[in-house]
């Protein structure tokens, strides 16, 4: 065998790994993409689902409400901003 032949050699075998891998990538961003597909498919009727049975509810007024908090300008806290 010469060196041409072994470089050759292993330039052939690079390439078939190299399309080997192509090949596995390709086959895993099909499967993420149906994954995702579906799941999202699967989201959208939950939220389907939670929109139809919270519309047939009635929300009255015993749903807790947020706190209020003290505006910033009310704070007894001095404030670092600088002198001009």
């Amino acid at each position: 065998m010469n060196v041409d032949d072994i470089v050759r050699a292993k330039i052939e075998a690079a390439r078939r790994k190299a399309a080997a891998e192509k090949e596995a990538r390709a086959a895993f961003a099909a499967a993420r993409s149906k994954g995702l597909a579906r799941r999202h498919a699967a989201k959208l009727q939950h939220l389907a689902q939670d929109t139809s049975s919270s519309a047939t509810t009635e929300k009255g007024p015993d749903m807790p409400k947020a706190p209020e908090l003290p505006s910033p300008e009310a704070s007894d806290r001095p404030t670092l901003r600088p002198d001009p």
